[in-house]
Formats: structure tokens, C-alpha cells, sequence
């Protein structure tokens, strides 16, 4: 007799042994894919809005008279320049707005932030504007091996 039976005088039926749990991954994976599918169709695919810009090149531009150019200077914190006289943005959405036909030249004050940048660029396409240019400043150089 074991120990455990002569102490106490009654004998253990041996237990049988467990079985370990296997967990089934497949609902998992239907549940998953179930999400995916609905937020697949739940989300908005929305169309980026762009702005066709005039690039400087290097070598200068054509003959443009000066009345079809208007010149704005991106002074930053939401101040701008326009042919000399400082604006706010509303003054600015009001002076682009009258700018017709002609040729808008942007150019950046140093320090200029570039959310000055998008803003001037999301005010622009909102009031169609389509004849865009940025100047380059030809004493920062090319930022090619600079």
C-alpha cells in the first residue's frame, strides 16, 4: 500500500490526465477580417486637393511686363507684403481675389514658417488662382552641394 492509503485508510482512484486546451485560431482570423472589411467600407476616400506651380529655373525667365506680375512677400506669423504694403490675411484674401489674370510671384522672408507657405497656397486655390511662381533667391544658392 502507498503512504497516503495506509495513513488514512481510504485509496485515491488515480485521476485521469487533462488534455490541454488548444485554442483555434480561425474565428479569430474571420473576426479580424470581418473588421477589416467593414472599415474598408465605412472609411471616405477623399481626393487630394493640388496647386499647379510655376517653378524658377535657373538661367532667369522671359520678358514679363510689370503690370501682369504681382508680387507677394511671405513675411510670416500671418503677415504678408503685397507690391510694398503690409496686409493681414484678410487684406491679403481681399488683394489676391482682385488679381484677375495676372502672374502672383511668391516670395519667402527669411524665418518664413512654411504653414505661411500652405496657408498662402490653400487661400490661392480656393480663390482659383492658377498663374503661381515661386522666386528663388540667388544668394542661398541652389541647395545642390551647397
Amino acid at each position: 500500500m502507498t503512504a497516503l492509503a495506509s495513513t488514512t485508510g481510504v485509496r485515491r482512484a488515480a485521476r485521469p490526465k487533462r488534455r490541454s486546451a488548444r485554442i483555434s485560431l480561425t474565428p479569430l482570423v474571420d473576426v479580424v477580417f470581418i473588421l477589416v472589411i467593414f472599415f474598408m467600407l465605412a472609411s471616405t476616400f477623399t481626393r487630394t486637393n493640388s496647386v499647379e506651380l510655376i517653378t524658377p529655373k535657373s538661367g532667369g525667365a522671359g520678358a514679363v511686363s510689370a503690370d501682369s506680375l504681382l508680387l507677394v512677400t511671405l513675411l510670416g506669423d500671418e503677415r504678408f507684403d503685397i507690391q510694398g504694403s503690409a496686409l493681414d490675411a484678410d487684406g491679403l484674401k481681399a488683394r489676391l481675389a482682385d488679381a484677375g489674370d495676372r502672374r502672383v510671384v511668391v516670395k519667402t522672408a527669411d524665418g518664413t514658417d512654411l504653414q505661411d507657405v500652405v496657408f498662402f497656397l490653400d487661400l490661392s486655390a480656393r480663390l482659383g488662382l492658377k498663374n503661381i511662381a515661386f522666386a528663388a533667391d540667388p544668394s542661398h544658392g541652389t541647395g545642390q552641394g551647397d
